[in-house]
Parts: structure tokens; C-alpha cells; sequence
């Protein structure tokens, strides 16, 4: 994926995250920490 590529994803994630209720904070918190991953290992 190039940048724009992950910035896209990461705008959309945000928008689908804000639209989640508290029973998935546990997903949540695997989502964001997949994407750091993946932000770190493409940077």
C-alpha cells in the first residue's frame, strides 16, 4: 500500500471506530494495534 493508501484506511478507520459502541473496545484496541503495526513496519 503507499501512503495515501494508508491514510484512506486510517481516515475510514477512525470514522468506523467513532461509529462502534463500548462492547468492542477490546476489537478496537486490536484494530489500532494491527494498524500501528503495519505503520511501523511499512514506515
Amino acid at each position: 500500500m503507499d501512503e495515501m493508501s494508508v491514510e484512506e484506511a486510517a481516515k475510514f478507520s477512525i470514522r468506523w471506530l467513532d461509529g462502534m459502541d463500548s462492547k468492542s473496545t477490546g476489537f478496537c484496541i486490536k484494530a489500532c494495534t494491527f494498524v500501528g503495526a503495519f505503520l511501523v513496519h511499512n514506515g
